[in-house]
């Protein structure tokens, strides 16, 4: 289980950690056209204020991205602080599902949180449960096809918890194999998983969806 969490850290923090790259090489590139106009504007007054304008609109836009990705990712090297925590579901849905935008944009895939109205919580082991999410995120990607959409919702039936919901292209009219997915190693070990955490995962179709519940009894 500790192995499990090392890795599952590590692939997170190695996502967000490119996406900032991906963020100062953006404003670099930025700042280099800026340097470049400059330079322009001695030898051809005046200058061009609207190019620069757009630019340095860029460059507050990422600055405000790397500030995100950067907090998101200190929150979560602080999720393993606690084995047992009080975890609402609005903000563990949205916080999976920023962590792995990266993963669905590899795919081609649309990646949505979606809140509820109020905020339930349930007390479980923050670390475990994110990663129950992410395993569930992750398998449906992989099937839903390019250009598809995987949604991500706090559950408002009160025996369950969260449902992860697959939605293929409009022009794909086959829905993905139910018995690939249930069959799979990686929903074999979201079951375990969930087992260790006293919850549930159930699989659906139309739409093909993975809801991760309470273990009653």
């Amino acid at each position: 289980m500790e192995t499990q969490k090392a890795l599952f850290m590590g692939r997170i923090t190695a996502g967000v950690t490119h996406e900032i790259k991906n963020v100062l090489a953006i404003i670099k590139e930025s700042a280099g056209l800026i340097e470049d106009l400059t330079a322009l504007w001695k030898k051809d007054p005046p200058p061009k204020t609207d190019k620069i304008i757009k630019t340095l609109t860029k460059i507050t836009d990422q600055v405000n991205r790397g500030v995100e990705l950067s907090t998101g990712l200190n929150e979560f090297a602080h999720t393993p602080d606690q084995s047992v925590a009080v975890v609402a579901l609005n903000t563990a849905v949205e916080r999976v599902v920023s962590l792995s935008q990266r993963f669905a944009r590899l795919k081609r895939v649309q990646l949505e949180a979606l809140r509820r109205d109020g905020e339930r919580t349930i007390s479980t082991d923050p670390l475990s449960f994110l990663m129950l999410m992410f395993k569930a995120i992750e398998l449906l990607m992989n099937v839903v096809g390019e250009n598809g959409l995987i949604s991500v919702e706090p559950s408002l039936a009160e025996r369950d918890l969260v449902m992860i919901s697959a939605h293929p292209p409009e022009m794909v009219t086959t829905t993905p194999d139910v018995g690939f997915v249930m069959h799979s190693k990686d929903f074999q070990q979201m079951q375990d998983l969930s087992a260790r955490l006293n919850m549930t995962v159930t699989l659906e179709s139309c739409p093909l969806r993975i809801t991760i519940g309470k273990r009653i009894g």
